[in-house]
């Protein structure tokens, strides 16, 4: 029988894994402890994070259930049942937890991005996309630190046919997260998108070449880049707001407040 760890070390642990990619020992640690610690909330929110890397989407939604059970409004939770509600192809309930994310932290980039994704997953009209842009640029607004919220701007803007708006969020993006896999990937699905790679790689490969280690120019393009950012996405939401709003529709984050009065909780799991 193994010692049972305080849930402290074992977070230190999990994480550890997971960064180092050891997936399944991070699940085989999580099961062998949470018997111990059936009402830390922590680490259920951990297996199901550990069993959606592992692809084992249907344990995930169960285990991320249990964490929201204890604690409802837990952000990483509402934010991964969301992303594996996408997963499962389950779109209307995928937007209902992202929009209950975004009702409970509005002031959180990554309950917003989870707003982006869902709608452009769903994609069930045009107006998906609107709101999964408009969502996308409300995340980049609060901070420009998450790069999935310029890869889904782009994409979402390149389907509504703004193709420079759509170059522009990738461009920025790409200059505050050169090695950004998402972004990368999104360079060779939006229209244009490759060229914008092209003119990154003769200026990203001198400098590394000069010294790999120096962050220093990185910075100073990347805050360049950020330069007046607030301004354009500002603007950029504005035209967004208002396609939406010649749809018949609000703008998501008009619906907020009322979702968060509702205080609807999302279903949760007993047992796993």
């Amino acid at each position: 029988m193994s010692d049972v760890l305080e849930p402290d070390l074992i977070a230190v642990r999990f994480l550890a894994y997971t960064q180092a990619g050891r997936h399944e020992d991070a699940v085989a640690l999580i099961r062998d402890q949470i018997g111990h610690h059936l009402d830390d909330e922590r680490l259920w929110y951990f297996l199901g994070s550990g069993l959606a890397n592992t692809g084992e989407v249907e344990e995930s939604e169960h285990a991320v259930r249990r964490a929201l059970g204890l604690v409802p409004d837990l952000l990483p939770g509402l934010v991964l049942l969301s992303r594996v509600l996408v997963y499962t192809k389950r779109g209307d309930e995928s937007v209902a937890v992202a929009l209950q994310a975004a009702a409970e932290h509005p002031e959180e980039p990554s309950a917003h991005v989870a707003v982006a994704s869902a709608h452009f997953y769903r994609h069930s009209s045009g107006t998906d996309l609107a709101i999964a842009l408009e969502a996308a640029l409300n995340a980049i607004k609060l901070s420009p630190e998450d790069d999935e919220a310029f890869a889904l701007g782009c994409r979402a803007a390149d389907l509504l046919g703004r193709r420079d708006q759509a170059l522009d969020l990738l461009r920025t993006g790409l200059a505050a997260h050169p090695s950004s896999a998402v972004l990368l990937q999104a360079a060779g699905q939006v229209n244009g998108g490759k060229r914008v790679v092209g003119d990154r790689a003769p200026l990203l490969s001198s400098m590394l070449a000069a010294n790999p280690f120096d962050s220093g120019s990185a910075e100073d393009l990347r805050a360049l880049a950020l330069t007046d950012l607030e301004a354009a996405v500002t603007s950029a939401m504005e035209r967004t707001a208002a396609f939406i709003r010649e749809q018949g529709k609000e703008p998501y984050y008009k619906t907020l407040d009322a979702l968060k009065l509702r205080k609807t909780p999302v279903e949760t799991e007993e047992k796993i």
